[in-house]
């Protein structure tokens, strides 16, 4: 699932799209389910016009789409989330240049 977010420092906000945890049921795990909903959801947001997307998962998974650790963009969680879980990924390159802040998501 996609929901709009922002990127809050002071009176900037920055909108951002916030891609909730990816599930897939037991038996069709391991068949590239998960991979397919991933590129749609990037396929989506870059058609609504999104530059960014930002979630809270598994460093170990995210990262082979791209994601890094926001705290690399200055973006951290207003929850106490550690760092390496708080994600981001650029849809188009240098999105995140010079945004910094926390997310009003999570």
């Amino acid at each position: 699932m996609l929901t709009k977010a922002h990127i809050v420092n002071g009176d900037s906000r920055h909108e951002v799209l916030y891609l909730a945890p990816i599930a897939v049921v037991l038996e069709h795990r391991n068949k590239g389910t998960g991979s397919k909903l991933i590129k749609e959801s990037f396929r989506l947001a870059r058609n609504l016009g999104y530059t960014a997307v930002v979630l809270v998962g598994d460093p170990e998974y995210y990262h082979r789409f791209g994601f890094k650790s926001a705290i690399t963009y200055g973006i951290k969680s207003q929850m106490d989330i550690p760092n390496e879980y708080v994600m981001a990924c650029e849809l188009v390159p240098g999105a995140l240049k010079g945004i910094s802040g926390v997310t009003d998501c999570f």
